[in-house]
């Protein structure tokens, strides 16, 4: 009878024992959670910048520097304009950097008219292509949808957005949890 009881209670034991066991890791694995998601939305170095008309992708490693503005017409409607926003776009890291999937600027990138009637929010351009085809507007669109920047690298690109109307086109640009961090509007002509 002794050694039953005795057989129960180490029993018991071992059974709260391995019960706080447990506990004690749930909460370890939730804290270390907690804390990689903080780090992630606090670390203000590694975030999306926009400075000097420069808009640097901060994850990807990839600076979009806006060199001129332009209007042309858009292949979606000759009546309307395409605003496009030439772009030296340099590969800042160590690893190609594809500009129509992980370094594509239409991510943080986004564009909007006041009509008479409302905010629009503009789509991305393409602009209608010429008869040559050898509009160099023609090559840095080719550039966005088809290509790898090679590390340490610069490339001739472009954001483009089609227009609603000749009001002025506000551009703004974000950082990585979609935030606004800078903005600039551009007169159509």
């Amino acid at each position: 009878m002794k050694k039953l009881v005795t057989l129960g209670a180490a029993g018991l034991v071992a059974l709260t024992l391995a019960g706080c066991g447990s506990e004690t890791k749930t909460n370890t694995n939730s804290n270390e959670k907690a804390e990689k998601t903080v780090k992630g939305t606090t670390d203000s170095t590694s975030d999306n910048t926009f400075k000097d008309n420069t808009f640097t992708m901060a994850k990807e490693k990839v600076s979009y520097k806006i060199t001129n503005v332009k209007t042309f017409p858009s292949a979606g409607d000759q009546n309307k304009k395409t605003i496009v926003l030439e772009c030296d776009i340099t590969n800042n890291g160590n690893e190609p950097a594809d500009l129509a999937a992980k370094a594509n600027p239409y991510t943080y990138v986004h564009a909007s008219q006041k009509t008479n009637n409302a905010e629009k929010e503009l789509q991305p351009g393409t602009i209608a292509i010429d008869d040559n085809g050898n509009n160099p507007e023609q090559a840095r669109e080719d550039t966005m949808n088809s290509s790898k920047v090679l590390p340490h690298k610069t490339v001739q690109g472009m954001i483009a957005f089609d227009t609603v109307d000749d009001s002025p086109v506000t551009v703004t640009f974000e950082n990585q949890i979609f935030k606004n961090i800078g903005s600039k509007t551009y007169k159509i002509q």
